[in-house]
């Protein structure tokens, strides 16, 4: 057997068996030293060229030019660059490659600088962005050469929309409101204006885009057709105070995003306005599909007009349901008059009952000159939004049977007088109070409890309100409290909200 094996390995040696597989023979054979010249060859041939073609790769030096450098081959050369036949050794520095005898001179791409970044034009030519400068990032609009801008960190309170999220609910919490005149409030901050009773339908629900919880939804309750004077809609009134910076009704105003998630059971257009609640206004269109989807408006601010920078309104969020011709007008400008809608847009009151449509994430910002959208909605944590709301509306909301309301003192046999301090200061005093019901609250004088056969506004500041509990029984001159004995149980102070 070892005689056999030994004849196998010199017929192999002289048949020039390969002494590599899958066809990569570099022409050795087995017990061959190879010579440089041999390895030269098989490994040049591994390299990711292809003779006699031309093989170039850019190579950067530290002033930002590009050479046109070789990966391999020998090489001739014209107008810097090289065509290559064979296995070379590249050397050189920045300043010139010499490559099999060739040399290469600096040239340098479109518009190059230190530091800058190639990028391939919509011609297809090479070129390259500018250097920046410490702190910037490159940027691109899809449409251009990408450029380094300044990083701006998100400023806090961008949004000076309140509850855009549709968090808070204080009166109705997630119950529907049809409301019979306009002027309500189904969700905090968030008005309807509607001349015509019962015909939409309010709701905080729990259907939202990623990132949010709730919505408002709007639900066509019973189809009609508007007249002329009718007007249809949902807003928000903003306090001017919290608006100076915009510059509204000054010769350098801002410019100006006004965002918001939409939804509708029917994709349609919307109008999506500002206004100054009376004599100046501007409408852009938003799309509203059958899923979540972003829309935004970009305005430059109104440089006339009368804006309040009190605290009275100072602007209005407008979208509109379905308002009269009145109130149609020309989108995209500003313009002298009270409008809430653009010829065009839907009237989503008069579509079948049933229908609906939904929003959240609504944002109303100051943005840069040139700016195509606005930043991403300013979350807030939830006690914020609520002290913000609170401002308007303060409502107390039983969530057992023991929730005190306020100290108090009796006045007579029948009357128990409540002191209620607000949890922040109201925008104004509050004009009156609504009670789930008074058989929800409890009077105690100390020996003395009582259900009160009423629950009434006397007066208030911006601080605290005074309410009256009646009953009977009671001992002047005791002090006591009043509580909510429900878990239904609610006093709101309204009369404060713009």
């Amino acid at each position: 057997m070892k005689k056999i094996i030994q004849w196998l390995l010199f017929a192999a040696a002289l048949i020039g068996a390969p002494a590599f597989a899958g066809g990569s023979n570099p022409g050795l054979y087995y017990g061959q030293i190879p010579t440089a010249a041999q390895w030269n060859s098989y490994f040049s041939a591994k390299l990711d060229y292809t003779p006699g073609a031309v093989n170039t790769i850019p190579y950067w030096d530290g002033s930002g030019s590009q050479l046109n450098a070789l990966i391999s081959g020998d090489c001739t050369s014209a107008a810097n660059v090289f065509t290559c036949t064979g296995p070379t050794h590249l050397t050189g520095t920045a300043a010139g490659l010499s490559i099999g005898g060739n040399s290469a001179t600096a040239t340098s791409i479109a518009g190059q600088t230190q530091w800058g970044v190639l990028y391939q034009s919509a011609s297809g030519v090479t070129a390259s962005t500018s250097s920046g400068t410490s702190g910037q990032v490159l940027t691109s609009n899809g449409a251009g050469a990408p450029t380094y801008q300044p990083v701006t960190p998100l400023s806090p309170y961008r949004n000076r929309l309140i509850n855009g999220d549709m968090q808070i609910s204080q009166m109705n919490a997630a119950s529907a409101v049809t409301p019979a005149t306009t002027d309500t409030y189904p969700i905090d901050q968030w008005k309807v204006d509607a001349t015509q009773s019962s015909k939409l339908t309010f709701q905080q629900v729990a259907d939202a885009p990623a990132g949010f919880k709730y919505s408002e939804k709007v639900t066509v309750a019973s189809q009609f057709s508007p007249g002329a004077t009718d007007r249809f809609a949902i807003y928000q009134p903003i306090e001017g105070q919290n608006l100076i910076d915009f510059g509204l009704g000054t010769s350098t105003p801002s410019t100006l995003a006004a965002s918001l998630w939409l939804k509708c059971s029917t994709a349609g257009t919307y109008a999506l306005g500002i206004n100054n609640a009376g004599t100046r206004s501007y409408i852009g269109t938003v799309a509203c599909s059958t899923s979540w989807a972003k829309q935004t408006i970009i305005l430059v601010g109104d440089n006339t007009g009368t804006w309040a920078t009190d605290n009275t309104v100072g602007a209005q969020f407008y979208i509109d349901l379905g308002s009269g011709s009145n109130f149609n007008t020309t989108s995209g400008a500003w313009q002298n008059g009270d409008f809430t809608r653009t010829i065009g847009t839907e009237t989503f009151v008069n579509l079948a009952a049933g229908q609906t449509f939904q929003i959240t994430g609504a944002q109303f910002e100051q943005v840069t000159i040139g700016a195509s959208q606005g930043t991403t909605f300013e979350f807030l944590a939830y006690e914020t939004q609520l002290r913000k709301s609170q401002r308007y509306l303060t409502c107390f909301n039983s969530t057992n049977t023991l929730y005190t309301i306020s100290p108090g003192y009796v006045s007579s046999a029948t009357t128990f007088i409540g002191v209620v301090q607000f949890p922040n200061q109201m925008r104004i005093a509050p004009t009156g109070t609504i009670v789930s019901s008074a058989s929800h609250f409890i009077a105690l004088d100390g020996s003395t409890q009582a259900t009160p056969s009423s629950i009434s506004f006397s007066n208030a500041g911006t601080t605290s309100g005074i309410i009256i509990a009646t009953a009977s029984g009671f001992t002047a001159g005791d002090g006591g409290q009043i509580y909510l004995n429900s878990s239904v149980g609610q006093l709101c102070f309204i009369g404060a909200q713009l």
